[in-house]
């Protein structure tokens, strides 16, 4: 119960915070976000899938993107163009779009053209009800194997100690929450799977695999986080391997359901190309010899640790979970480390403007495992020094998290291009000159 409320806890307060900012009827719907959600209005109003002309008007009656055409929509080789972005995102927006527009096509105060203040509002609704919903099923996995009262803690520093709470409020329409809550299910029913070996729960992770992969392809590798959940020894590997061969049948029509999911994609790319497989991202791409890990990590312009310093905490949790636990080590370690590295090795490591390293938001419910074990260690402690010590600390990461969001909300701290010396210059202020 406490679990839930504090997930119920952590949606008032966003939704308080979003609708009571000068700021919440700003454009959102810009940059990558526009890229995102460009699928539903091409698809459901304009019938332009393959051209996106609509834009350009659209682009110029909102400015939205400045002189950007088409944002993120490229011509490509075939005659036609292709939105470099995932489509996954507008599947999860596309309920908030309906709403939206048949709203829209009743008052007639706002046009029904799928950029419309009351879509813009939608989008960022769709931003706060996913993220919502993937604390709500990170707060089910966690009290699986943690106490209620540990899986509470666990959620209130995942949503308010690292940057999900900015991209839940401050920079809405990413496709991080949407991924956040992917990601959550994906574990949450991995272990079912593995716990109760009912094929329903296999199905429902497989798919959310596919979502995974729909939505932002680079985390890919959450498959081995399916595969290797609950695997610490060479016997538990053979037994997983045992267990696998068992159950092929089944896992043929999972990986059917995984495949038709990706299939939601492979279309789009074979209508706008003839190919089922297209890359997408002209003149991007990974350099896997010169990977930036620790400036991703480490650096004062985008680090991980450093502007969400709650995490490291959790990274450190590893060790009491390897304690607890040390079946729950290998799926979760070997998927994170490699999304790292992958994260990290993309040409622009930084990810343009954002708060902190903004594709890392994904993986933040397998940093709540190794952290609810961290949590659940301290209320154990009978040293009321180190006990205090330790928690004010947890309480501190959390406090600088609101603070240097709300520090970035106001332009304080700036989106891009930090370094040592700006950071300490503007550390703990509101205004500076």
């Amino acid at each position: 119960m406490k679990s839930k409320l504090a997930v119920f806890l952590y949606l008032f307060v966003c939704l308080f915070i979003f609708f009571n900012r000068q700021e919440y009827k700003n454009i959102y719907i810009q940059s990558d976000p526009s890229g995102y959600y460009a699928y539903l209005p091409a698809a459901l109003i304009y019938h332009d899938l393959k051209y996106f002309d609509f834009y350009k008007d659209i682009n110029q009656y909102y400015q939205l993107n400045g002189t950007t055409d088409r944002y993120g929509v490229y011509d490509n080789p075939y005659g036609k163009r292709t939105n470099k972005y995932a489509i996954g995102t507008s599947l999860f927006e596309l309920p908030f779009f309906l709403i939206a527009h048949i709203y829209c096509q009743f008052n007639h105060h706002y046009r029904d053209d799928g950029y419309s203040q009351p879509y813009e509002i939608m989008v960022v609704i769709s931003s706060l009800f996913w993220a919502f919903l993937g604390l709500f099923v990170l707060a089910k996995f966690l009290i699986r194997h943690f106490s209620d009262s540990v899986a509470a803690i666990t959620i209130l520093c995942i949503g308010f100690g690292t940057n999900l709470y900015c991209y839940t409020v401050f920079s809405p329409a990413f496709s991080h929450p949407c991924s956040f809550f992917i990601i959550a299910s994906v574990l949450f029913y991995t272990d079912l799977w593995y716990a109760t070996l009912k094929s329903r729960y296999m199905y429902i992770a497989a798919t959310f695999i596919g979502l995974a992969i729909v939505t932002r392809p680079i985390n890919f590798t959450i498959v081995l986080l399916a595969i290797f959940w609950m695997v610490y020894s060479y016997n538990d590997l053979k037994e997983r391997a045992a267990l696998f061969f068992k159950f092929r049948s089944r896992l043929a029509i999972a990986f059917l359901l995984f495949l038709l999911v990706a299939f939601i994609q492979m279309s789009y790319w074979y209508y706008t190309t003839g190919h089922w497989i297209y890359y997408s991202y002209v003149g991007e791409g990974f350099n896997f010899s010169d990977s930036h890990v620790w400036a991703g990590l480490f650096s004062w312009r985008k680090g991980w640790f450093i502007y969400t310093p709650l995490a490291l905490v959790g990274i450190i949790g590893f060790i009491p979970l390897w304690l607890k636990n040390r079946k729950m080590i290998a799926g979760p370690l070997l998927f994170l480390t490699s999304i790292i590295y992958i994260v990290f090795s993309w040409n622009a490591w930084w990810y343009g403007g954002g708060f902190g390293a903004r594709p890392l938001v994904d993986v933040l419910p397998l940093v709540a495992l190794p952290q609810a074990a961290l949590i659940s260690n301290l209320i154990l402690i009978k040293n009321p020094i180190l006990k205090s010590i330790l928690l004010l600390l947890i309480i501190g990461f959390v406090l600088l998290n609101l603070f240097q969001t709300y520090q970035y909300s106001i332009n304080i701290l700036p989106p891009d291009g930090m370094n040592a010396q700006d950071y300490w210059y503007i550390f703990g202020k509101l205004k500076y000159n």
